[in-house]
């Protein structure tokens, strides 16, 4: 496991707002975020900024900054092959106003890591979402006219880890910093 000692501003605040997921790396962010502007005349909105893409494991929210510690031990349990993604269609959530990617099939490695993520916490007592396992990157906010879902061209993400993240609000926007990484192999 890699952590990040970054020190911000909150570092010091008692609760942090926090959650599991798949980062891309740099060459995956940029075919993202070029589907994301392809897809902006359609639908208007905003185009997410290209250090914010990521896709949501198990969202776990504000907690107390010192049950961070159990998550990088619970992070560290977790056992996944490395896979590969394949975000092959984009739709729109209405109620959110979000355009997202996702995979028409999701790989078995995906849905495995994602259970094992959910079961730990549940297990540990850590609050987690717990809604269905919907797979996606949210491209555009404030989408502001209907979108159909179609098939976009296909960007594969070769999977090689996963994270913890820390969601940090700021004057200027919402940051992330990356607490830990794990490899997948």
């Amino acid at each position: 496991m890699a952590t990040d000692q970054t020190t911000t501003a909150t570092a010091g605040a008692a609760r942090a707002r926090v959650y599991f997921a798949l980062w891309p790396d740099a060459a995956t962010t940029k075919q993202l975020h070029a589907t994301a502007s392809e897809i902006r005349p359609a639908c208007g909105g905003r185009v997410m900024r290209a250090d914010t893409l990521h896709l949501t494991l198990a969202f776990i929210g504000d907690i107390p900054r010192a049950r961070i510690p159990q998550l990088l031990l619970l992070g560290g349990e977790v056992s996944c092959p490395a896979f590969t993604l394949c975000l092959d269609m984009a739709a729109l959530w209405e109620r959110q106003h979000l355009i997202w990617a996702g995979p028409r099939q999701p790989p078995v490695g995906l849905i495995d890591l994602a259970g094992q993520l959910s079961s730990r916490l549940q297990a540990a007592d850590v609050p987690v979402d717990r809604r269905v396992f919907k797979p996606h990157v949210t491209l555009i906010r404030r989408c502001e006219r209907a979108f159909a879902e179609r098939e976009i061209e296909p960007v594969v993400w070769n999977v090689r880890d996963f994270v913890l993240v820390e969601s940090l609000r700021e004057p200027a926007g919402t940051r992330y910093r990356v607490l830990a990484r794990w490899p997948v192999s």
